[in-house]
């Protein structure tokens, strides 16, 4: 998450003339966190999670738009398991961004 912010951060702070910018060595300092570690999780590739993750929320967001959004998480839970995709409740509100 820190890593995160410090991205967004910089890409802020490109669009600053460059005696203006904040570092990413200040950031990654005042964070508690390495450059060095920055830097590789940058480049690192998305996870496998991330990967499905990313995938089952545009289904959720498909099934969601064919019942136009309004099936709760226990319906499209169900929806899901009819399609052969069974995932918990917990996981598909927080991808469908449904709370009960």
């Amino acid at each position: 998450m820190k890593f995160a912010f410090i991205r967004e951060m910089d890409e802020e702070e490109r669009r600053r003339p460059r005696r203006d910018r904040i570092s990413i060595s200040l950031m990654c300092e005042v964070l508690g966190v390495s450059r060095a570690g920055f830097y590789a999780w940058r480049c690192r590739a998305r996870s496998e999670r991330a990967e499905d993750d990313a995938e089952l929320t545009e289904i959720i967001q498909r099934i969601h738009g064919e019942h136009e959004w309004r099936l709760g998480i226990d319906r499209l839970v169900g929806e899901l398991a009819k399609g052969g995709r069974r995932h918990s409740p917990k996981r598909v509100g927080r991808l469908a961004g449904l709370r009960a």
